[in-house]
């Protein structure tokens, strides 16, 4: 039987790189107590947006764009290697993550985003 690991922890918000330095760390404990499957919440890295609920159509204008600039400037590219640490502690564990992200589009425009759940076992992944 596969064991199972679900992590409930905050991200460090709008800050990719340390939350996912935070989910290696997260990943590494989880394996060291047996897990073979690890999953984190939705858009774990780099944090859920919840202020989008809670701003004001043109109120709050100027501090909704510095928050949306930030959560850009944050997103994972999944043509880079922003999950490198990732698929590297997947690999070296011999174990399966899947994680929420906010994903970056990087074809067109690179101002969509997108909330993505995505499956990495060592050095594969796939978008849910």
């Amino acid at each position: 039987m596969t064991q199972l690991a679900i992590v409930q922890t905050a991200p460090v918000f709008l800050d990719k790189i340390k939350t996912i330095e935070l989910a290696v760390i997260k990943v590494e404990e989880a394996a060291s107590q047996g897990a073979e499957l690890i999953v984190f919440t939705e858009a774990f890295i780099p944090g859920y947006p919840a202020w989008v609920w809670r701003l004001r159509p043109g109120g709050d204008w100027n501090l909704s764009e510095a928050l949306h600039a930030r959560l850009l400037g944050n997103a994972v590219n999944m043509e880079s290697d922003d999950l490198s640490p990732l698929y590297q502690v997947a690999k070296k564990y011999q174990l399966t993550i899947v994680c929420g992200i906010e994903e970056r589009e990087s074809q067109l425009g690179r101002a969509t985003l997108y909330n993505t759940v995505m499956a990495l076992q060592e050095n594969l992944w796939v978008e849910i």
